[in-house]
């Protein structure tokens, strides 16, 4: 108690000298304030002074305030006034909210990612991710979703509207935006209160903002409310990126900034001063302007106007300094060539192109005669005309060269387009903004589309300027001498791109040459080239300076994308908070040294060389690739056609395919044998089958066969009726017109993928079903393809045929069919797994399994995608309206082999007499029916028929009895003659018993060769005997041989002997005596003793 009575009495103390020392109150010293609007139509000024003064006057009198007041722009409500004040000049106000800082989500902004139709990464929320903050936290953006399709990413603010007393004043929102997808599928969409809001002008409806050809940001506004009333309360304003089913393009991806939306306070409470560089006139602006070119401003106060540059200074637009011109400089000047003369030299005159230099050099003081460069590879000086020309077709000269070279048989000369003087392709303008091209109407998309058909080449150049750069140092803009004209992206856009439309008149390639100019100062810069064919999209960011060459380019249209993208760092200024009042808001620093320049990264396009278009000349002759034939003077080299091949290169023709070999496409440099049960047609161009097959069963070494001629006609595909499905392939009837109509309209199928199959020859329907380039005239026995998209080939020839035994039997119960080459495919994400299977039986069970580990499978070249289609043997399966092929495994996502299965009676073997057997009823009235039954899975078993019978008489019976056991055999009855049992039967079977075989009459002797006289004798019943044999009449015994039984007596053996001895032996005798005889004689011959015989 002592402690509180001591501070009361310390309180009062002060109390009490305060009262004593404060000064008198001041109208200075009057403080004010608003009271709140709520749950009331009027609110109320009130005015008090502080506690630090004493009052001597009363405050002024409460005053009333109408809480519908609203300000107009540039002008602002604040304590003590009751009523809206313009803003001074130097300052400006808005009465609109500006979300223009993004380090951090705003109350009440939500963000979300949807899939609109489920597929195997449905469930993968990390794939379909929503809205991000940008990395300098400038704007929003969508997550890039490339590989991802299907989708709805979205981000959602609801604001609180007010209602406008002034009438037909409306409320709306405004925001800048940038997008870069496929056109006129993907992009973005914007909704207001569920309804889809129109973004464009008065002369172009849209609701969707897409495309690849936007440089810079754009600004769009849209009413609050879609209906055209001005209802107060909470709105909902929703910016969606859409992606449809398929197709990437661009960076697939919106940035928005700059979000201002209005109606939605009533009046700014505070003033903005205007920012250096920038000034307003006038009391009530609504914005500042930016001082113009060679002006500059800096007003800690606000400025109410910009000073003009002092001289030998400058200022770009929007500068709060003057910064002293550089000297004029030989690169400052732009060239403007003469022709050659005669002499190779050329007038030149110049242009200063930098308003920016002043003094040093001049164009008076620059060369007007330059000598002319040294014609480029692929031309020759012509003197007569005065100029370079290019070579003709099937010549070549390289730079060092003076002349033209004819190339030889073996060699082509590929003409190529060399670009380093840009500025001789357009019209030379500093800072080039949207030449040629206003991707605002679909009038100008539609001439980009058409671009290069039918012109030379077309340029379409938004955000670039020409630039002049030595071509000895490309990073010295200080070197004097003579200046190549290289393209430049803008340096006061963050965006910049070129389009080139041309054609080729040969496959070729494309270089690229650019210098990356970084600077640290920058979040991100990434130079973009697209290069677009019929036959492919090729897309690529580069972030640093590198050579760049792509190969394998077609003949045809070709368009070729150079987009160069920057994201300046920093946050931009001068948006208060609407809670800060005027007198709270911070004064800016006192004026300084000036401010460093900052520095601007770009990226300059140097040389461009496009091989195979028709706008240039070639450098060499070189080789002929394989696969192809060059004669003398070739411009192009020239496909092996079909049926022809060449292995090797420099070849002047293409060899025949082999023997049982084929090529189905042009350019082939190695035929295709054809597999087995298929044999090449008659120009080679494709292995064909009669669908009829024979193989030699290996383990009962019988022949089979298999004939599915009856589905020869037959091509099956996807169900397009209700319900569709894409995995059960029906046989297609091509004379129901309205048919083919649904196949390429039906909605439900417009996002599936479809199959055609026909088993015996290639598909004739190919324009109708798969139209595609890369499939030859002769078709493709299995293709695929979307509705709304392109088509591979599974299959362009018949790689073997084999039957197919079950699990565990002896017999075949089907075929398997295998087709490849087909066409090449890479693989880049999972969905397919299950849009494309559909939950099919078989393998394709496993194959709709969420994987996430699942790699892509790559079948680009690397393996030869096919297709199998096995078809089981069902006999009751014949006719063709009940035959359905399922796909169970899709190639695209397994071993890039396709796998369908179809029952049919045709995948059964043809019968034989072996594989059924025949019943046959007995004879009523001259009739007997024939019954045929399958002893296995077969086609081709006779129909049951009814013949013609007689019945057999008694006498036309043959008694048979079966052999002898255990003393009874079996008494049968046969027919010798072509009868059939009465209905009564054949005599009956009946046992008797056996006869007992007698020696004398059922047997006979066998005797073996006489041995030392010796021989045995056995005993046999003899053929057609039927008789019981007891073993007692089968005694073996041992007998003397007789000449009767074929042997002779040993004296006559020896006399036989003797006498042949004797023969010999005078006939030697005789033969001796006349030699002697003979030799005498021509001895007495030779010696002279006898006169020479008249005759020899």
């Amino acid at each position: 108690r002592p402690l509180m009575h001591t501070a009361s009495a310390i309180l009062l103390f002060v109390l009490y000298f305060v009262s004593v020392n404060a000064q008198p109150c001041t109208e200075d010293d009057l403080q004010y304030m608003y009271t709140s609007c709520e749950n009331s139509a009027v609110r109320y000024l009130i005015s008090y002074y502080p506690s630090t003064c004493t009052v001597s006057t009363p405050p002024p009198p409460i005053q009333t305030l109408d809480c519908s007041l609203t300000c107009p722009a540039g002008h602002f409500l604040a304590p003590p006034y009751t009523d809206c004040q313009p803003c001074p000049a130097g300052q400006h106000a808005v009465n609109t909210v500006t979300f223009d800082s993004w380090s951090y989500w705003p109350e009440n902004w939500f963000t979300d990612c949807q899939f609109t139709k489920p597929t195997a990464n449905s469930t993968k929320r990390q794939q379909c991710e929503p809205w991000q903050l940008s990395g300098d936290g400038s704007g929003i953006y969508s997550k890039q979703h490339s590989t991802v399709h299907n989708l709805r990413s979205s981000v959602t603010y609801r604001p609180r509207v007010i209602n406008y007393p002034e009438p037909g004043a409306k409320a709306s929102f405004s925001f800048s935006y940038l997008v870069s997808s496929e056109y006129s599928y993907d992009g973005l969409e914007v909704w207001v209160d569920g309804s889809k809001a129109e973004l464009g002008g008065a002369q172009r409806k849209t609701y969707l903002i897409s495309g690849t050809s936007q440089a810079d940001y754009r600004t769009v506004t849209v009413p609050l409310s879609q209906t055209g009333a001005n209802s107060a309360g909470i709105h909902e304003i929703k910016f969606v990126y859409v992606k449809d089913e398929d197709t990437s393009a661009g960076d697939d991806t919106v940035q928005i900034k700059d979000i201002t939306i209005s109606g939605t306070r009533r009046y700014a409470s505070s003033c903005i001063i205007c920012e250096p560089g920038t000034f307003s006139r006038d009391s009530g602006s609504e914005k500042c302007e930016k001082c113009p070119e060679n002006h500059w401003s800096y007003d800690p106060n606000g400025a109410t106007d910009c000073e003009p540059c002092p001289e030998g200074q400058w200022a770009p637009a929007g500068a709060s300094d003057c910064r002293p011109r550089p000297e004029c400089r030989p690169h400052d000047f732009y060239p403007t060539y003469g022709p050659c003369d005669k002499t190779q030299k050329r007038n030149v005159t110049y242009r200063l192109i930098n308003d920016i230099c002043t003094g040093g050099t001049t164009s008076e003081s620059m060369p007007s005669t330059v000598q002319c460069a040294p014609c480029a590879g692929g031309s020759f000086w012509n003197s007569k005309h005065g100029k370079c020309e290019f070579c003709g077709d099937g010549m070549a000269s390289g730079t060092t060269e003076a002349n033209c070279t004819k190339c030889e048989a073996g060699f082509v000369a590929i003409k190529e387009w060399l670009i380093t003087d840009f500025a001789q392709l357009v019209e030379f303008q500093p800072n080039v903004e949207d030449i040629l091209l206003d991707t605002d109407s679909d009038e100008d998309y539609d001439t980009m589309q058409d671009a290069g058909k039918g012109t030379a080449a077309e340029w379409i150049i938004n955000g670039w300027e020409s630039i002049s750069v030595p071509p000895s140092d490309t990073s010295d803009e200080d070197n004097d001498g003579e200046w190549a004209m290289a393209l430049r992206s803008s340096r006061t856009q963050t965006a910049s791109s070129v389009m080139i439309n041309t054609k080729l008149y040969t496959s070729g390639s494309l270089y690229l040459k650019w210098e990356m100019v970084p600077n640290e100062d920058t979040t991100r810069q990434v130079f973009t080239v697209q290069v677009i064919t019929s036959e492919k999209h090729f897309y690529h960011d580069f972030d640093s300076t590198e050579d760049f060459e792509l190969g394998g380019l077609h003949a045809g249209d070709i368009s070729i994308v150079l987009e160069y993208h920057r994201d300046d760092s920093g946050t931009s200024g001068g948006k208060p908070d609407s809670k800060i009042a005027l007198q709270q808001r911070p004064r800016p620093k006192p004026r300084g040294p000036a401010p460093k320049q900052p520095k601007i990264d770009y990226v300059v396009l140097h040389q461009l060389i496009l091989k195979g278009s028709e706008l240039g000349g070639a450098v060499q002759c070189e080789p002929c690739p394989a696969g192809h034939r060059c004669p003398a003077l070739s411009a192009a080299p020239i496909p092996c056609q079909v049926g022809f091949h060449s292995s090797a290169a420099e070849q002047s023709k293409c060899e025949e395919c082999p023997a049982n070999s084929a090529s189905y496409t042009a350019g082939t440099t190695e035929c295709t044998t054809c597999g087995e049960g298929t044999t090449p047609n008659s120009d080679k161009s494709s292995c064909t089958t009669d669908c009829s097959y024979e193989f030699t069963d290996a383990d009962t070494n019988r022949a089979q066969e298999f004939d599915l001629s009856a589905l020869q006609s037959a091509v099956f595909g996807s169900i397009i009726t209700d319900p569709p499905s894409n995995t059960m392939l029906t046989p297609y009837d091509f004379t129901d017109e309205t048919t083919l109509a649904d196949l390429l309209h039906n909605a439900d199928m417009r996002s599936e993928r479809l199959y055609f199959v026909q088993l015996c020859n290639p598909i004739t329907k190919t324009e109708l079903l798969c139209p595609d380039d890369e499939i030859p005239v002769n078709g493709s026995y299995v293709c695929t393809r979307k509705t709304l998209a392109s088509s591979w080939s599974l299959g362009k020839l018949v790689k073997s045929v084999s039957p197919v035994k079950a699990t565990g039997s002896n017999f075949y119960d089907g075929l398997l069919m295998s087709f490849h080459k087909g066409d090449d495919y890479q693989q880049q994400d999972e969905e397919h797994a299950e849009q494309w299977l559909g939950g099919g039986e078989g393998y394709g069970a496993e194959d709709t399994e969420d994987d996430e580990d699942t790699p892509a499978i790559d079948c680009n070249g690397n393996t030869d995608i096919g297709t199998e289609v096995l078809l089981k043997c069902s006999p009751d399966v014949v006719e063709l309206s009940d035959h359905k092929m399922q796909l169970v495994t899709d190639g695209f996502v397994r071993e890039c082999v396709f796998r369908f299965e179809m029952k049919t009676a045709y995948a059964c073997p043809k019968c034989t007499d072996n594989d059924y057997v025949i019943t046959v009823e007995p004879c009523v009235n001259g009739s007997s029916r024939h019954q045929y039954v399958a002893k296995k899975p077969c086609v081709g078993v006779p129909t049951d028929e009814v013949k013609s019978c007689v019945n057999c008489q008694q006498a036309d019976y043959k008694k048979v009895l079966e052999d002898c056991v255990n003393g009874k055999q079996k008494v049968r009855w046969i027919t010798s003659i072509d009868c059939q049992n009465p209905p009564e039967g054949p005599p009956k079977e009946e046992m008797v018993d056996c006869v007992t075989c007698q020696r004398e009459t059922d047997y006979q002797a066998v005797l073996t060769p006489c041995i030392d006289g010796k021989q045995t004798k056995s005993w046999i019943v003899k053929d057609g005997t039927s008789c019981w044999e007891n073993g007692t009449n089968r005694q073996v015994e041992i007998v003397d041989c007789t000449v009767e039984q074929g042997g002779l007596p040993p004296l006559v053996v020896a006399g036989i002997i003797a006498v042949i001895v004797a023969v010999a032996l005078l006939s030697v005798g005789v033969c001796w005596w006349r030699y002697r005889q003979l030799h005498v004689k021509y001895s007495a011959l030779a010696e002279g003793q006898l006169q020479q015989p008249s005759e020899p």
